[in-house]
């Protein structure tokens, strides 16, 4: 785990040194787990991180990035709230459509996003149920790894500040039952600031 992360944020940091735009993210997440035979409501967390643009001429980009980011979701039973939560580095591949609008730009796109996730918990009103996740291939383990398509659309302003509204569905069954399926979808609402812009 530890060696697939560095090697990430060594490819993410030569990526980087090439990229026309480099700048930061940060907002908040409405996160739900679609699960056999539950009904399970959305978990509000946060992420934040680095994102990266490479120009593919007047009108396309490739978006990527390294973004540190809370899902999951909430179910509620026997009178209690169960919060399912996972912790994930998360990478966007992303192709995207630039539009002019007067001195701004309004953007969209889509591309597969793959998260890794770093740790997991159940957060229980009733104490005795809390508990942290295990990642594997085993029975009552989830999968370390989570591939999803994502989409994005957002207005980037001249000074380099954007801001985007963004969703990634979750094609990864998490968990390791044969009779079942556990898949993440997050919507997210953000701010984010381009402090290196290079020439197209």
């Amino acid at each position: 785990m530890k060696k697939l992360v560095l090697s990430i944020c060594v490819l993410l940091g030569v990526t980087a040194t090439q990229a026309q735009k480099l700048g930061v993210i940060g907002g908040v997440n409405f996160a739900k787990l679609n699960v056999t035979d539950e009904h399970f409501k959305n978990l509000t967390g946060g992420y934040g991180g680095v994102v990266v643009e490479q120009s593919l001429g007047k009108k396309f980009a490739l978006q990527s990035g390294l973004i540190y980011a809370s899902k999951g979701g909430a179910d509620k039973h026997d009178g209690h709230m169960d919060k399912f939560q996972f912790m994930t580095l998360q990478i966007p591949v992303l192709a995207a459509y630039k539009i002019p609008v007067g001195k701004n730009t309004v953007t969209i796109g889509a591309g597969p996003v793959l998260d890794i996730h770093t740790s997991g918990k159940l957060k229980s009103d009733d104490a005795s149920e809390n508990t942290t996740f295990n990642f594997g291939s085993g029975a009552g383990e989830f999968k370390r790894t989570d591939l999803g398509i994502g989409a994005v659309a957002g207005l980037e302003f001249k000074n380099g500040v954007f801001i985007q509204a963004r969703g990634t569905f979750g094609l990864t069954d998490l968990d390791n039952v044969a009779n079942g399926s556990v898949r993440s979808n997050v919507f997210g609402i953000n701010g984010g600031y381009y402090f290196l812009r290079g020439k197209k």
